[in-house]
């Protein structure tokens, strides 16, 4: 599994540490965005009084109990089938490797949730990169959906690290060859996704795609729009009448007068 997890390790633009270039641009936008004249934006100490940080509880390490035939039905545990009874693996024993190979755009609640959290327990620091790795345009699998998800989790369980690092996703901490400004994991559209879904309930624990990234319009289909017999069906005018004794109760209801509208 060493091996396996050699790729995970280096993975570009570590997400705790900065890689300072000579020439550092906001973004690729025309755009000169503005922070807001707000005094706690300013605060370097704002985010503490925001979210107090937390005292970690002091665990004694215990070693398990080794016995040979535990070990082996450990060992066989992660083995399945195909749907074509081939032999096959539902598990790579390593947390964090399945994190960072099952979390596609298809994974949505618990799912998202029950890899996150055991890979968080392996490797805190390797989970931050699998997270970001996600949404990572240049470096990483360019999936924003399941990135949302994926923050939607960091931000219910760990807030101070989620907003900790919120800013890479704007900032040049990407490295490309023969170039010398860095590249950004996401763009400044993303933190107004966060907040939209955030503001919306669904940044996490969703078990459908996001029904704010995804309002299309409804459109009826041509042919049965021409079909004569549905032209009131469609008709963006109807022809509505009221007579005189249901527009006066409706006026009665709402409290208003006949003479403000020339009745």
């Amino acid at each position: 599994m060493a091996l396996a997890r050699a790729p995970l390790r280096a993975l570009h633009a570590p997400l705790l540490q900065i890689r300072h270039s000579s020439v550092i641009s906001r973004t690729r936008s025309s755009q000169n965005p503005v922070i807001p004249a707000i005094p706690e934006l300013f605060n370097p100490n704002f985010l503490d009084e925001l979210i107090p940080p937390a005292k970690a509880p002091v665990q004694r390490q215990i070693k398990a109990p080794r016995n040979p035939m535990m070990d082996a039905l450990c060992e066989s545990s992660h083995r399945t089938t195909t749907e074509n009874g081939a032999p096959a693996y539902n598990s790579t024993l390593s947390a964090t490797l399945d994190a960072f190979q099952k979390l596609t755009p298809y994974s949505y609640g618990d799912s998202v949730g029950r890899l996150l959290e055991r890979s968080w327990m392996e490797d805190p620091d390797l989970t931050l990169r699998i997270i970001w790795n996600l949404r990572s345009i240049h470096d990483g699998k360019g999936e924003r959906e399941v990135f949302y998800r994926a923050f939607g989790w960091l931000y219910d369980n760990h807030p101070r690290t989620a907003i900790t690092n919120l800013r890479l996703l704007t900032e040049p901490v990407g490295v490309k060859p023969k170039r010398e400004v860095g590249l950004s994991h996401g763009y400044y559209k993303d933190l107004l996704n966060i907040l939209a879904l955030a503001t919306v309930g669904e940044l996490s624990n969703i078990s459908k795609p996001a029904t704010f990234l995804h309002n299309y319009p409804i459109k009826i289909h041509a042919k049965r729009a021409a079909d004569p017999t549905r032209e009131e069906e469609h008709d963006p005018k109807p022809n509505i009448k009221l007579d005189i004794d249901q527009l006066k109760s409706i006026v009665a209801f709402c409290d208003l007068s006949l003479n403000q509208y020339n009745c």
